[in-house]
């Protein structure tokens, strides 16, 4: 059996990324923090092993809620303010 897919013109344009629902926390995982942060998943696994990054344990698994790495990069960063 075939299995339709959705296509584009069935959701609208102006609706939220399913990462993102409106009034929802943004979760992610190692690989899709790294990704955010633009660094390897190594130095993502090392800031949770030294408790310097916020994430939350569920079970075996690692999530990232994406509003509290923002912001720690806010926290972290320094130097002149962009205008």
């Amino acid at each position: 059996m075939s299995r339709k897919k959705n296509s584009p013109s069935s959701s609208p344009s102006s609706s939220p990324s399913p990462l993102a629902p409106v009034g929802q926390r943004r979760w992610t995982d190692v690989a899709g923090c790294a990704a955010y942060l633009g660094v390897a998943e190594a130095w993502v696994r090392r800031g949770v092993y030294e408790q310097s990054l916020p994430h939350a344990k569920m079970r075996a698994h690692l999530r990232f809620d994406l509003d509290q790495i923002d912001a720690w990069i806010e926290e972290h960063s320094f130097g002149p303010e962009a205008a």
